[in-house]
């Protein structure tokens, strides 16, 4: 099953703290975070918004094992 766009940009808001429903993650942390379902990112100079970030994370993710939904 795969969750919907605007689902995503409401999990990414909480993945980053920003909707305060968790606490704010850094860059960082965000990449320690998904690098633990499969990527394989470095923090760095050129790194993206982290609500961007997150969002196309979570689109890389979503439908797989790595994210699954009931």
């Amino acid at each position: 099953m795969r969750i919907s766009e605007r689902s995503i940009s409401a999990f990414a808001k909480i993945v980053t703290g920003d909707s305060q429903i968790s606490p704010y993650k850094s860059g960082p942390v965000l990449v320690r975070l998904f690098n633990e379902f499969g990527a394989n990112d470095v923090y760095g100079q050129a790194f993206p918004l982290r609500w961007y970030y997150a969002e196309d994370k979570i689109r890389a993710i979503n439908g797989s094992e790595h994210l699954p939904v009931p």
